[in-house]
């Protein structure tokens, strides 16, 4: 193989690339390594605000999310601000969902434009039936039976 003074870090997880940058520069491989991601906790797409509510019905706007510590199930609400198009309220939804904290969502749908916006801030997306409750989504998120987009 040839020494070309590439320096390769890999398998590192949880992390956007902005951030791995800027460990890199101010500590080098060491601070990238040394990297714990955030804990999981999980915003679920929902019109109500608890988790027995059910995930927002497919083709509606997303209003507000459930935001769950899947260690201890402790919630609270987070609400999107409204807006006036579709597409002001999936950037709404994202802002939101990354200023929760959030590093899963789980959604019904959502547009792949949303979903490469989720991802670039190293938030997972994974589907699950409308009809599920809150609390059943991410204990199915939790089992492992919930996966990304076809598109992905």
């Amino acid at each position: 193989m040839l020494n070309l003074g590439i320096e390769v870090i890999d398998r590192i997880e949880g992390i956007t690339v902005r951030d791995a940058v800027s460990l890199y520069t101010s500590g080098g491989t060491e601070a990238i390594v040394g990297h714990k991601p955030s804990p999981i906790r999980i915003a679920v797409a929902s019109h109500g605000n608890c988790l027995d509510a059910t995930l927002s019905p497919k083709g509606e706007v997303c209003t507000s999310f459930v935001l769950v510590d899947p260690q201890t199930m402790d919630f609270e609400m987070v609400r999107v601000e409204s807006a006036d198009s579709p597409e002001r309220a999936s950037v709404n939804a994202v802002r939101a969902a990354a200023k929760s904290g959030a590093t899963v969502v789980i959604t019904p749908e959502i547009r792949p434009a949303c979903c490469t916006a989720l991802r670039a801030l190293a938030i997972q997306v994974v589907l699950a039936d409308e009809d599920l409750a809150v609390r059943e989504a991410v204990e199915a998120y939790h089992r492992g039976e919930l996966a990304g987009p076809s598109y992905l």
